[in-house]
C-alpha cells in the first residue's frame, strides 16, 4: 500500500492492489462502501485510469485501486488477499 494523502490523522487516500477475491466482480456486487466502508476513487488498469466508476464497473486481477477511507478500513481491504 502506498499512502498518498493523509486527510486527517485517521483517514487516507491510498493506492492498493485489487484483492484477488474481487477480480471479475462489479463494484455493485462487492458493495465496497457498505461492506468495507471505503470508496474507490479510480481504477488503474494497464496504462489507463478509469475514474467514471459505476456500480457495473468490473475489477480485474491486475488492477490497482485508489481508495479513500479510514486507515483501519483501507488496511483491512489491503489485507484481504
Amino acid at each position: 500500500m502506498l499512502d498518498l494523502v493523509n486527510l486527517r490523522s485517521d483517514h487516507m487516500i491510498a493506492y492498493i492492489t485489487c484483492p484477488e477475491d474481487w477480480a471479475g466482480q462489479s463494484l455493485g456486487e462487492i458493495d465496497v462502501r457498505n461492506r468495507f466502508k471505503v470508496s474507490i476513487l479510480a481504477i488503474y488498469r494497464d496504462d489507463d485510469i478509469i475514474m467514471d466508476l459505476q456500480a457495473s464497473s468490473r475489477l480485474m486481477a491486475k488492477d490497482s485501486l485508489l481508495v479513500l477511507g479510514h486507515k483501519d478500513n483501507v488496511e483491512k481491504v489491503e489485507n484481504l488477499d
